[in-house]
This record gives structure tokens, sequence and C-alpha cells, in this order.
């Protein structure tokens, strides 16, 4: 029988740098016995933990379909003899319930000899802030201090918590070998070739990085947009607008300040104080994982690799870098707020203007 490497994430941990490659080298893999088959299931386990999380009867919950029994099967198994590759970070939300991810590792079975589940890991404070970028992708209106209390819950021990009470084969990887611009196809190509067991496969590389975070500038002038935004609707009045507008108007928003902004500082809402405060919290929370799957990953999750607190607010830029924030804030959001598809009253150019004027008076108590 064949064997399958399930990749789970978590997310940001170059889950779509990693799908792309795969995608890529498609042809490849398949030359060397391996199946890649792109997961078509983020909606079916979605769907899955929603209803599980407003479903207040245990009875309830026992009577709803797992996410595999519903999504296609030609998603996990094909028909070929080949070793097969899946990868879909969604999967890491069932990482927590030993019930959950058991009866998927049994469904699994019945068709491959060995399933080897890979997790990605990276430093703790990077992985906090790029999860911040995240969040602000859409109509997020947000506070930087609120993040600290992301900080202070991280611990592996309950985010794979599931996991760790089966014997399920796991495979830990670091994230800085799947994005270095110099190793990573020699890292990822051993890492498939060590849990697969095939020798010496070689997969051609990709261009730019997948979903590149924002840097302090970049943070600052989406969450300078965010609140005068929600400020100007209120609440009540973004829960009626087009979610799908939403997200591809802040694709279009953040393209434009990484291409007005191609050198931008690292972002970070904690100081190094902070950082080294929640270090030993951190190792005290994730003990069991770390003893029942050491190795040279622990280093780089565990140790701060931003060194300075960085909290770059619009009204505390340089001049020029001012001038060209407020153009982009003045631009898209007289084009978001006019789009005739959320009928609103038109909103004049002038009016735009004075809302980021007032906003930026009162920057510094909006967002810190």
């Amino acid at each position: 029988m064949p064997k399958i490497l399930i990749h789970i994430g978590p997310p940001k941990t170059a889950t779509t740098h990693l799908q792309r490659l795969l995608k890529l080298n498609t042809s490849i893999l398949k030359n060397n016995s391996i199946d890649y088959l792109p997961a078509q299931f983020k909606d079916y386990i979605r769907s899955y933990h929603k209803k599980k999380r407003n479903t207040s009867l245990i009875a309830d919950k026992n009577s709803l379909k797992s996410w595999f029994l519903t999504a296609p099967e030609t998603n996990f198994f094909n028909k070929s003899s080949n070793h097969v590759i899946i990868s879909e970070e969604c999967i890491f939300q069932s990482a927590k319930d030993s019930k959950e991810i058991h009866q998927f590792d049994n469904f699994l079975s019945q068709s491959y000899s060995e399933r080897i589940y890979l997790i990605v890991l990276r430093e703790i404070n990077t992985y906090t802030t790029s999860n911040i970028s995240q969040a602000i992708k859409g109509l997020r209106c947000f506070n930087y201090r609120n993040c600290i209390e992301e900080l202070k819950k991280y611990s592996l021990d309950r985010s794979f918590s599931g996991m760790m009470n089966t014997n399920m084969n796991l495979e830990i990887a670091k994230f800085s070998d799947f994005i270095n611009q110099t190793n990573y196809l020699t890292n990822i190509s051993s890492v498939l070739e060590k849990t697969l067991g095939i020798s010496r496969i070689k997969l051609e590389g990709i261009n730019g990085v997948s979903n590149a975070s924002l840097g302090a500038e970049g943070t600052a002038i989406h969450l300078a947009y965010n609140n005068i935004i929600q400020k100007h609707l209120g609440n009540k009045s973004l829960a009626y607008l087009n979610k799908k507008i939403v997200i591809k108007t802040a694709r279009k928003f953040r393209k434009e300040i990484s291409n007005a902004f191609s050198k931008q500082q690292k972002f970070c809402p904690f100081s190094i104080e902070e950082q080294n405060k929640f270090k030993d919290l951190h190792l005290a929370k994730s003990q069991k994982f770390i003893d029942r799957f050491p190795g040279n990953w622990i280093d780089e999750v565990f140790t701060p690799t931003i060194r300075d607190k960085n909290i770059t607010l619009v009204s505390e830029m340089n001049l020029a870098e001012k001038e060209i924030s407020i153009q982009i804030l003045e631009h898209h959001i007289y084009e978001f707020l006019n789009k005739p598809c959320f009928q609103l009253n038109p909103t004049s150019l002038d009016d735009i203007k004075d809302m980021i004027n007032l906003f930026l008076k009162q920057e510094p108590e909006i967002v810190l």
C-alpha cells in the first residue's frame, strides 16, 4: 500500500508557498511515483466546525457528519498506486480533537499503509504578528496592544493536544527551511524523500514570495484605513457589506501599499522585554509537545527574532512617507465608500480628507 503525506499547516507558516511549489512540480512528483492532490475541501472543514461551535446539544454534535466524510473522496484517494501528498492548513483545526483527528487517520488507513502529518513551525512573535497582518485584511477595527493576548495564549501542547493523544506519525519542519531562498528546494525535497522513502527528487523553484505580510508602515496604513471606515460607517453598517468585495478591495489596497513602500520595517507590537517575558511561559506550555517531538526546530520557535518594539503610526512617519500614505488612504477610502453596490450616500473627497485629518489627530488613542 502507498504512503500519504498530509501537510496541515498551521496557517501563516509558508502554506501557500508550499502548495504553489507542489502544483508547479506535479509532473516531476508523478515521475517519482508521487501524486499531489490539490485540496478542495476547505469549505467542508469550515462548515463542519461552524456547525460544531453553534451546536449546544451533545447529541446533535455526535450526529454531525465529519468533514472528510462529506467531501468528495477524490480529495484523499486516487486510483494509482503512487504515494500521495495533500496540503490544507484548515486540517489544523482538527489537531486539538483526538477523536476527530483519529477518525480522519482511520479514514485514510483504508488506502495508505503510512500516514505522515507534516507540521511547519515558526518563531512565536513573527507567527503572531503575521496573524495580525492576516486579521486586518478585511475591515477589522484593531488595536495593536490587543495582540498581547494572542502572544500569551501560545501553546503547542494545546494546539496539537488531539494528535499527542494518539500514535500518529508527525514530522516537524522549520519555517525558515521552507522560505530560505538558497536552500528551500533542497530542504523541501529532503522532507519528501524522508517521509515517502523516495530518493533524489529534484524540484523546480518558484518566483517571488507568497502572501508576504505587511511591515510596520503597511500595517499602520491598513489599520488607519480600517479604523476610518469603521468610524464613518459604524459597526452595524459593516454587517451589510459584501464580504467578497471587501476582500477584493483589501487585496488591491495592500498591493498598492507594497508598491509604494517596497522596503518596510519589520512590524512587531511587542517590546523585546515582553517577548522574553513570555519565552519561559511558552516553553512551559509546550513542554509535552517538545518532549514528544524533540528536534532542531525548538530554538527557532522559542528564540525571539524581532529585537525592537516597532509600532509606526501614519502621523509619526517622515513627511514624504506621510504624504504618500495619505494619498493612498484618500484614493482607496473614496473608491470604497462610493461603490454603488453598497448603496451608501456619495462621499466627497473633501469629506474623506477631513476624516483622515481627524483620524491622524486621534490616532495614538485609537491604535495604541
